[in-house]
């Protein structure tokens, strides 16, 4: 995992889009984000090895966002 960001509040912000975030490089030069964590329940940290189906943190709406959900990019 190369980006953890965890305790942004849950509550719109417009100014910190993504809120909780984390990202995870994949093979080679490819990542993916996760977006809108709930504020303090990430499982992992930056430098941790993630396996397929890892607990990550729970849905939420931290960041811009008005209802929980999962932004995948």
């Amino acid at each position: 995992m190369v980006t953890a960001v965890d305790g942004v509040p849950g509550e719109q912000d417009r100014f910190f889009a993504t809120g909780n975030l984390v990202v995870l490089r994949q093979v080679g030069e490819v990542y993916s984000a996760y977006a809108h964590p709930v504020p303090g329940s990430l499982k992992v940290k930056v430098g941790d090895r993630v396996r397929r189906g890892q607990l990550l943190g729970a849905c939420g709406n931290s960041g811009n966002s008005s209802e929980p959900h999962l932004h995948v990019q």
